[in-house]
């Protein structure tokens, strides 16, 4: 409080007044108390008088008067006056202390149109002193017709002391009309005789007829019931949604309000209606015809139907019918179900998309990466529709060895590397020599994995060993003719890493065989004006096969391709084979037909088996896309998608890659693992005991090390120095290394339907049902349908425990595990001697009763000395024999239509069969069916796990 200098009003406080706010007055000489007759005057005509003075003049000292600012309407400005009455005396006038009034009559000062559509413009009104919105007493007039149950949110929209929104009703007879605001005043309505309402008129609005309601445009036009979002646009369309009066309506039926609208998120404007898709509309393929929307017209209270100028098709909705509930990091796992649509969408998994593998429209295959985490996993198409949830538990992977990236070597797990590794990891006595671009063996997982030329002393000028190589005491550059310095690129150190970058090394990855020693032979130039990429000369590949060979190497590693043959690369596979060393080359990365457009060096042993001739495949077993084909050139197939392996400072320290250049070096590792566990077997035995033990699938061979593990050895045709001329010239000639993006194309052999493989004998039909399987691990296609059915009792494994997925299953055999899955067990009193050849054997009462259901008819042009037709119970069953017996067993009515196998004729009888198959995602194969292929175990639960989804 400021002290009084002298007798008077100093200030007052505030000086911006309203009605109800306590005010100081500041000064001296007001006296210790008020005497009658004294007054706080706002003007000459609003003083406090002898019968309000205690209801306004809360306090009075000689230096201080607090007052209530009074409920009735002061000038908009003016001076304060204090009156002091002195009993006897005369009364002391004081003024001072200037105020402001901030409550005015209300005063519109701006509006947002004169012209308003009732029930659609939403009017805005700024200006001044319209208080406090009071609901049933503050409103908006046309004329003297007030809204007549005003309250925020339904007609006024909003309101503050100096801004109004409304959206003005529909008036019949009303064209031109004046606005009223009527403000309400709390404080007012306290003083007798004063009225709370202020009112404030505005003239000239016109009311405008709103348009009649069309719609003229509808999007999307293809519905996903449940999941679509679709959105009409026009005009006319009313303020909002109304329970009971508006409506949407596909075709003759309407969405419901209490069950389609609530969930449906809609919104409803004036000028736009939008609104997902009701779940009911799941009728797949079938049209809807045209959407129409009921709209409550506010000027004559009745409604009009207006339909949408473009019909709407349903679309089926991506179902998940099948997923593992239970996954492994780094394994890879698939998606079973339907309408994925062919191009690749998204695998959710606990919220973290996955890397796809291979997607169709009712199958897709996924790896589960290290940072997926158990909770809801869910399937997302490239258009956006989402499947339902399913909760899956991720749990880690089983660790290959203890290294960085040691869940990312799924690899390892299909080909079976730690049942080898039980028995060895390598000797450091078998040498693998890498002819490439030349390796880094500074790189923390290939240290001290160099072969080293015990018998020369490094870096003294000299030939110690007289090999005609000075100073070659870590391998050779052939290009500059001297010892190696460094790498031309990365290539080389990648493809070494494969085959021996050090294990359990808490560093990046593991070879497939760390315990070897790489022998470094670089023949990779640089590029130059005549080449975009860097190449190999002849005349370097042919240096460095006979420097393998005559210096110690047992395996030798080619991981290049050319575009044509030569028969001097002829002389050095002979050379090398002759000596003992077993050649493995990569097929290369053009997507070629190697049966029809040969490639050199892969294409070079003559057919005479000097050499493994090595092609991609992918986690799924699929012949890679880009990878060269072709059974005259390749022998057999290795993981070549998605390896991991070690980069220079260039490319990378750790690289995920893809190529024949990188499956080659994983045979080229096995055949190390297996020349260290069998030093004594020469290059005939490796090579042999390699394609016997590899998984026959879809018609090929592929790489299994864990096989190999208790292979025997295979009868020796080898005699050293045969059929080996020795030559070597020195023609140059160019070869590019394998390109980085080969188009695909895919290899197309049309194979009998009738295969006479012998099967390697039938199940025991009394072995316990079990439910797990040492040879099905977790990252098997297969695990799924074998654990469930074994778990079922439909199907069981060997009395070894084992399952043996990849065993070819004869005709006898598949006829017990497809009924006993049925629970059909016939007598076999009652069903016996169906076929001469099945008399009254134990499959008897199988076969025949498959006969008298229709099932079986024995097998086409095999007939007895009697004329009588065999059944040959012993015979392995193709594909598309199973595809026709298991269809047929469950009544399953044969689509019409084509398929997508490159290898299946139109007018083959078992088109029809393959096509029903594919629509109902029966098979894992795309593009090249190989239909004479025999069935093998993991394929044969598989379709019978699969059509029992289907079937439920």
């Amino acid at each position: 409080m400021p002290a009084a200098q002298a007798a008077g009003i100093d200030s007052i406080s505030p000086s911006r007044l309203s009605p109800g706010v306590l005010m100081d007055i500041y000064g001296s000489g007001f006296g210790a108390a008020p005497f009658a007759g004294s007054q706080v005057c706002f003007s000459p005509q609003h003083c406090t008088t002898q019968s309000n003075f205690s209801t306004f003049v809360r306090s009075w000292s000689d230096t201080t008067i607090r007052i209530l600012v009074p409920y009735q309407q002061l000038p908009d400005s003016g001076t304060i006056s204090v009156v002091v009455a002195n009993p006897g005396g005369t009364n002391s006038l004081f003024q001072g202390g200037s105020y402001t009034f901030s409550m005015g009559a209300p005063e519109v000062t701006q509006t947002s149109s004169h012209i308003v559509v009732p029930g659609v413009t939403e009017l805005f009104l700024g200006g001044k002193h319209f208080g406090t919105f009071e609901e049933g007493k503050s409103t908006i007039c046309v004329n003297d017709s007030c809204l007549s149950d005003p309250k925020i949110g339904v007609n006024i929209l909003s309101w503050s002391d100096t801004a109004i929104s409304v959206r003005l009703p529909y008036l019949p007879g009303v064209t031109d009309f004046t606005l009223r605001v009527v403000a309400y005043d709390p404080l007012l309505s306290n003083i007798s005789g004063a009225s709370p309402l202020r009112v404030a008129d505005v003239p000239n609005f016109t009311y405008q007829l709103p348009p009649a309601p069309s719609i003229s445009a509808i999007s999307p036009t293809d519905v996903y019931p449940g999941q679509t979002t679709i959105t009409l646009t026009g005009e006319g369309f009313g303020t909002g949604y109304t329970a009971g009066k508006n409506q949407i309506c596909f075709g003759e039926r309407c969405m419901s309000d209490t069950n389609d609208i609530p969930a449906a998120n809609l919104e409803w404007t004036e000028n736009r209606i939008s609104f997902r898709a009701p779940l009911w509309l799941m009728v797949e393929n079938q049209p809807i015809g045209t959407v129409s929307i009921r709209v409550l017209d506010p000027l004559t209270s009745t409604y009009d139907f207006v339909t949408a100028p473009s019909q709407v098709v349903l679309r089926p909705v991506p179902v998940l019918v099948e997923l593992a509930p239970i996954m492994d990091m780094g394994g890879v796992y698939f998606v079973r179900g339907k309408h994925f649509g062919t191009t690749v969408g998204t695998v959710l998994v606990g919220g973290t998309s996955q890397p796809i593998i291979a997607w169709t429209d009712t199958l897709v295959t996924f790896y589960v990466s290290t940072t997926a985490a158990s909770g809801k996993t869910q399937l997302i198409t490239s258009s956006g529709m989402k499947t339902q949830e399913v909760p899956v538990t991720i749990t880690p992977n089983v660790l290959y060895s203890l290294d960085e990236f040691t869940k990312l070597m799924w690899y390892f797990g299909s080909l079976d590397v730690s049942a080898f590794w039980k028995k060895t990891m390598g000797n450091p006595d078998v040498v693998v020599a890498v002819v490439d671009s030349g390796v880094d063996f500074s790189h923390d997982d290939l240290m001290g994995k160099s072969w080293v030329n015990a018998k020369e002393i490094p870096n003294n000028g000299k030939d110690d060993d007289n090999n005609g190589y000075v100073d070659d005491a870590y391998g050779w550059d052939f290009v500059a003719q001297k010892p190696i310095t460094k790498p031309v690129n990365a290539h080389g150190t990648m493809v070494a890493s494969v085959i021996a970058a050090d294990a359990n090394n808490y560093k990046g990855l593991a070879g497939i065989a760390p315990g070897v020693r790489i022998m470094n032979l670089q023949v990779t130039s640089p590029a130059d004006a005549s080449f975009s990429e860097d190449y190999i000369k002849l005349s370097h590949a042919q240096q460095a096969i006979r420097y393998a060979v005559d210096n110690g190497a047992s395996i030798i590693n080619l991981s290049f391709a050319s575009d044509s043959t030569d028969a001097l690369y002829t002389d050095m596979l002979a050379y090398a084979y002759a000596r003992n060393v077993l050649v493995i080359i990569a097929a290369g990365n053009d997507g070629k037909n190697l049966n029809t457009t040969k490639v050199s060096p892969i294409c070079d042993d003559a057919d005479k088996a000097y050499a493994l001739g090595v092609a991609s495949i992918g986690a799924t077993g699929n012949v890679s896309t880009f990878s060269n084909t072709g059974s005259d050139c390749v022998d057999l197939y290795a993981p070549g998608e998605q390896l991991v392996v070690a980069g220079t400072g260039t490319s990378g320290k750790y690289l995920l890659a893809e190529g024949t250049s990188f499956a080659a070096p994983l045979v080229a590792g096995t055949a190390a693992l297996l020349k260290s566990l069998h030093p004594d077997w020469n290059v005939a035995e490796l090579r042999s005991a390699i394609l016997e033990n590899t998984l026959v699938r879809s018609g090929l061979r592929q790489l299994q090390v864990g096989r190999l593990a208790t292979a025997v050895k295979p009868t020796s045709t080898f005699t050293p120095d045969q059929n080996a001329s020795g030559v070597i010239t020195n023609t140059d000639q160019v070869f590019t290394s394998d390109p980085v993006a080969p188009a695909p194309m895919p290899e197309t052999n049309v194979v009998q339907p009738e295969p006479t493989v012998q099967s390697p004998g039938l199940e025991s039909p009394n072995t316990s049902p079990a439910k797990v399987f040492p040879d099905v691990p977790k990252t098997s296609l297969f695990y799924i349908p074998i654990t469930e059915l074994a778990a079922s009792g439909v199907i069981q494994g060997y009395s070894d425990g084992t399952y043996r997925p990849y065993s070819a299953v004869n005709r006898a055999e598949f006829l017990k595990i497809l009924l006993e899955g049925k629970g059909i067990s016939p007598k076999a009193s009652e069903y016996k001697d169906c076929f001469p050849d099945v008399g009254e054997q134990w499959f008897a009462p199988y076969v025949c009763y498959a006969k008298e259901a229709g099932i079986v008819e024995g097998y086409p042009g095999s007939l007895d000395a009697t004329g009588q037709r065999l059944f040959r119970p012993d015979q392995t069953i193709n594909k598309v024999e199973a595809l026709k017996i298991i269809l047929t067993f469950n009544d399953i009515p044969l689509a019409q239509g084509r398929n997508s196998y490159n290898d299946v004729p139109e007018d083959a009888w078992y088109y029809s069969f393959v096509t029903t198959a594919e629509k109902l995602a029966l098979l894992e194969e795309r593009f090249v069916l190989a239909p004479g292929d025999a069935v093998n175990r993991g394929s044969m639960a598989q379709m019978i796990y699969r059509i029992g989804v289907t079937a439920r």
